[in-house]
């Protein structure tokens, strides 16, 4: 790759939301705010870009993980909800581009990180407070869930999510 190679035609696409790093040979993982997504193999994404997922109104992305089959998905919202979503449960598309499906219960999800490796999640409130706990606290479901309270809020709310490999 060349410096200053344009990778994102913000002009052509919108903002820029979310970004991951993949194998260049799995799936990929898009989540929304209302909590929909959708998965599909990054090979069908052309190299100048492409829509991932089709959008509700007011909906926006907030979240890209590289996934497998076998791989899980840590999600979490502002209330300080999280689950961990396994990928056996959620099967990929055949095209980009499609509308979302529901991957937790939320009107506002925050993140969406591939927890395939043993670690600890930071969950970040508006206020600055801290939590730290392992994913393996956190019970993994196929299904659709609303999540069990990672962090309690009161009346502040989760903005960031950060994954630390052990």
């Amino acid at each position: 790759m060349k410096p200053g190679t344009v990778l994102f035609d913000a002009g052509k696409f919108g903002a820029l939301t979310a970004a991951c790093r993949t194998s260049g040979d799995g799936d990929l993982f898009i989540a929304t705010r209302q909590g929909k997504a959708i998965r599909f193999a990054e090979k069908l994404v052309p190299p100048q870009g492409g829509p991932g997922i089709r959008l509700e109104k007011e909906d926006v992305v907030t979240a890209v993980a590289a996934v497998n089959d076998d791989s899980r998905v840590f999600l979490a919202d502002t209330l300080g909800m999280g689950t961990l979503r396994s990928m056996a449960g959620f099967a990929a598309n055949k095209s980009a581009g499609g509308g979302g499906k529901t991957a937790m219960n939320t009107d506002c999800l925050v993140a969406a990180l591939n927890a395939d490796t043993p670690g600890d999640v930071f969950l970040i409130s508006r206020w600055s407070k801290i939590i730290r706990f392992s994913l393996q606290e956190v019970p993994v479901k196929e299904g659709v869930v609303q999540g069990v309270n990672c962090m309690a809020m009161r009346a502040d709310e989760v903005v960031a999510v950060a994954g630390y490999a052990s």
